[in-house]
């Protein structure tokens, strides 16, 4: 039996593996994780044998397949005793384990690396259940948005490639599940809408970094649909107001005034079912939730302005004052930062221009 200790340090971004034979084995062998090696252990030496790797060798891992080499075998039973919360987080039994470890803000795992693996590991795990894989895709990326730069390697425009490839049958499938007001709606978990939402939140967003305004814009309008389904999932209001805002801005950016428009207003109408849905009297975070949503209605107010999108036809123009300016700063999303980055050029430029009358 030969005993295997995964270790992380955050810090470093390097993962230690030990491997320790309970006796001298009759030949050499390496211990594989879909392909990538973590330990070799020689012939006739009982003594731990210890191998370093960056994170980034590992980030692709997504079966969780541990193998012996030579052979490539899996390891027969009782053979190898994997051990740390790293192998713990590649075979999550089950989607309540899932969402305790890698999704629950106060017992995931510390490590973003294990929130990574583990998410990726549960998309591939889960392939009947198109919630989990939904949660699992947001929370990945979210991963990827956290390290996006200016320059990426290959390895991780590929990821996110693969990312936003899984995506999009997910998104045909929430707009499916989704319906806006029809008759005999389905009757909807609080789950659909929630995963739905963030998954298309964060797939804009790659989009947006990767110079796919277009296919952002059809992101962003998955959240604005789900408005009214904000009493379902209060968590998603702050989501489904932003993708109001992106939507109504990118859809004036790429030409089609009618939909900016439509979407901009809908972001300001929007906050009152979001604010009907809440009990304001639960908690502080709760109001400060409806701050943030407020701070997006208004950029969609001033946009709406700013863009010429109010109809000539709507009476008095609506007022702004002199600190009423368009920008980016005050959505609470990821996207400010990204701004700053350098990632979104050519959004970045058409709010400029428009930001002052």
């Amino acid at each position: 039996m030969i005993r295997l200790l995964a270790q992380l340090d955050d810090s470093a971004q390097e993962a230690r593996f030990t491997a320790t034979p309970d006796k001298a084995l009759p030949a050499p062998v390496e211990v594989t994780l879909d392909g990538v090696v973590l330990a070799r252990i020689p012939a006739g030496d009982p003594g731990a044998q210890t191998l370093v790797l960056p994170f980034e060798a590992l980030r692709d891992i997504s079966r969780g397949e541990l193998a012996f080499r030579p052979g490539g075998a899996p390891p027969p039973p009782g053979a190898l005793r994997p051990e740390g919360e790293f192998f713990e987080a590649l075979a999550l039994p089950d989607a309540a384990t899932f969402f305790q470890k890698v999704q629950l803000n106060h017992s995931r795992y510390a490590s973003p690396l294990l929130l990574e693996l583990g998410a990726r590991c549960a998309h591939e795990r889960f392939t009947h259940d198109p919630l989990t894989r939904a949660a699992a895709l947001a929370i990945l990326g979210h991963r990827h948005i956290e390290r996006l730069g200016t320059q990426r390697a290959p390895a991780e425009e590929a990821r996110i490639a693969w990312l936003l490839e899984r995506a999009r049958p997910l998104m045909a499938e929430a707009w499916r599940r989704l319906p806006a007001h029809v008759p005999d709606p389905p009757r909807l978990a609080w789950q659909e809408v929630r995963w739905s939402v963030s998954l298309a939140t964060v797939a804009g967003l790659l989009h947006m970094a990767g110079g796919d305004y277009a296919a952002a814009r059809e992101m962003f309008a998955l959240p604005r649909h789900c408005l009214h389904h904000a009493a379902l999932s209060k968590v998603s209001a702050l989501n489904m107001v932003s993708g109001c805002f992106l939507h109504g801005v990118l859809s004036h950016m790429l030409g089609d005034p009618d939909a900016a428009r439509a979407s901009l207003e809908a972001g300001i109408e929007g906050v009152k079912p979001v604010v009907q849905a809440q009990d304001l009297m639960a908690n502080i975070w709760v109001i400060g939730d409806q701050v943030n949503v407020m701070r997006i209605a208004r950029q969609c107010f001033i946009a709406r302005s700013r863009l010429g999108l109010v109809p000539p036809d709507a009476g008095p123009e609506p007022r702004l004052g002199a600190a009423a300016v368009l920008t980016l700063d005050e959505l609470a999303v990821p996207l400010p930062a990204m701004a700053r980055k350098g990632l979104v050029p050519r959004l970045q430029e058409h709010i400029l221009r428009h930001s002052r009358q």
